[in-house]
């Protein structure tokens, strides 16, 4: 399972392997992507250094543009020399990515609030899991509410990668501030809560 990384990130695995004589190390990706320690491709690179005192080489493996993963990628690579051949398979998991809340602290209403968020349109989410704080008139919590939302609106803007979607947030109290956060999740995990919007009701009417 990969650390969650920013937008358009690369991976680089370091493979050792013990062999003699020299061993060659060719690498394929699920997607087709196929390259070799004298070779490159856009997403997948290899650079070896091999240390003939020690008998073994090492391999760094770069694996470019992570946002195409967007569940699982296998990558199969092959050492292999004149003496014989061993492979390995390094799988690739996607954790889902924070979301970026972009709605404003403003509403209008005493029970509810308009939610708007966005992250990168590939991204693998199942589901997301809406925190509410509500807050004293000492900035203390007083009590906390968690929700999980499967059903809401989206947009998918391929032209800025992103994917924006929006759900109303009832059950706030009126009067009230509100610490509004969201995580998304899918089978690999959840991501960590957004940074919260501050969310400050009307009286009740």
């Amino acid at each position: 399972k990969l650390p969650e990384l920013p937008h358009n990130p690369i991976l680089c695995l370091q493979l050792k392997v013990s062999a003699y004589p020299e061993p060659r190390l060719t690498c394929r990706s699920k997607s087709g992507d196929s390259v070799s320690s004298s070779e490159q491709s856009s997403r997948l690179t290899v650079k070896e250094r091999y240390s003939p005192e020690n008998f073994y080489a090492t391999f760094v493996v770069t694996f470019s543009n992570l946002n195409e993963v967007t569940n699982e990628t296998l990558i199969t690579c092959t050492a292999e020399n004149s003496l014989g051949s061993r492979e390995v398979d390094i799988r690739l998991t996607a954790l889902a990515p924070t979301p970026e809340i972009v709605s404003g602290s403003a509403t209008n209403w005493w029970n509810s609030y308009d939610l708007r968020w966005q992250h990168h349109v590939k991204a693998n989410v199942d589901y997301y899991r809406i925190r509410v704080l509500y807050m004293g008139a000492n900035n203390e919590v007083l009590n906390q509410t968690e929700q999980r939302l499967q059903n809401f609106e989206r947009t998918d803007n391929r032209g800025k990668g992103l994917r924006q979607a929006k759900n109303l947030v009832f059950d706030l109290s009126p009067d009230t501030a509100h610490n509004i956060s969201l995580q998304a999740c899918n089978r690999h995990g959840c991501s960590r809560f957004s940074k919260h919007v501050r969310v400050h009701t009307a009286p009740e009417s």
